[in-house]
């Protein structure tokens, strides 16, 4: 019998360990997770100054792509109020059409930024949901 009590100590005793060692490993995850995030959130605020200030654009927009690399989704910008960032957040663009002509998408598939200075010279080459948000934006360029 004392035995048996021995062998219950050392179950529930290594049974504790365990759990507390998972414990332990799941909240320093969860630490690197919101570290990255931060350091996500901190590198896209920079990207937007430098380009704000570089670029000497009225706006800008962040679009990236979603864990599954299927959609682009809004993550920041400037120049946006916020109705138009209200607007914009609800936003996808799929990224599995090839035939895409959306400027986002097509932005996002060739690794390029996609600038433009005059709406109307270009409204030709994009899709009509491209051309009808920067119309909803009020965007000549």
């Amino acid at each position: 019998m004392f035995s048996s009590l021995i062998q219950q100590y050392l179950f529930v005793s290594l049974y504790s360990a365990f759990a507390e060692s998972l414990a332990s490993e799941n909240a320093g995850r969860l630490a690197s997770m919101q570290a990255a995030e931060r350091n996500i959130e901190d590198l896209l605020e920079s990207v937007v100054q430098i380009s704000k200030k570089r670029l000497q654009y009225d706006r800008g927009m962040i679009f990236m792509a979603d864990p599954d690399k299927n959609k682009l989704v809004y993550r920041t910008g400037y120049g946006i109020g916020p109705d138009e960032t209200e607007s914009l957040e609800p936003l996808e663009f799929r990224l599995n059409d090839m035939n895409s002509k959306g400027m986002f998408v097509v932005s996002f598939r060739d690794q390029k930024p996609f600038l433009v200075n005059d709406i109307d010279a270009v409204s030709s080459d994009l899709s009509p949901k491209s051309v009808a948000l920067a119309r909803e934006m009020g965007s000549t360029s």
